[in-house]
């Protein structure tokens, strides 16, 4: 049975590590300048191997040899109204970056990217990463 914890009303309540959907990546966020962006740290597809994973599928061709870890996934966010808002998430999948608005509820955040209107967007959810993983 899920309990069910109130949206956060405190902007630096998204500070910290988080894991993506499916455990793929750790993103650490931060807040520089007012604003809120997260950097992946670390990488599944890369965890047992000395294998770089590069951003190869980015839509950008000088971007295309860049490594995955340590780029911003999600990046420019504001707080406004119990939500982050103004920002841009990153899907290195399909190498895009869309439009995207933060929700938390407890230890899940709601990412929801999209182009023109949130409505028609696609929402994924991150878990917090505990202290012992």
């Amino acid at each position: 049975m899920s309990v069910f914890k109130a949206p956060s009303d405190t902007a630096d309540t998204i500070l910290g590590v988080w894991w993506t959907e499916g455990k793929k990546a750790k993103v650490r966020i931060y807040k520089e300048a007012g604003r809120y962006s997260g950097e992946i740290i670390w990488l599944k597809a890369s965890a047992n191997s000395d294998h770089v994973i590069r951003d190869a599928n980015n839509e950008i061709e000088s971007l295309k040899k860049r490594p995955l870890i340590g780029i911003d996934l999600i990046e420019g966010f504001t707080f406004k109204d119990s939500k982050w808002v103004e920002g841009k998430v990153y899907d290195p999948e399909k190498g895009k970056s869309y439009d995207c608005i933060l929700k938390l509820d407890g230890d899940q955040l709601e990412v929801r990217g999209y182009m023109k209107m949130p409505m028609f967007g696609k929402s994924v959810y991150w878990k917090r990463v505990n202290e012992t993983e």
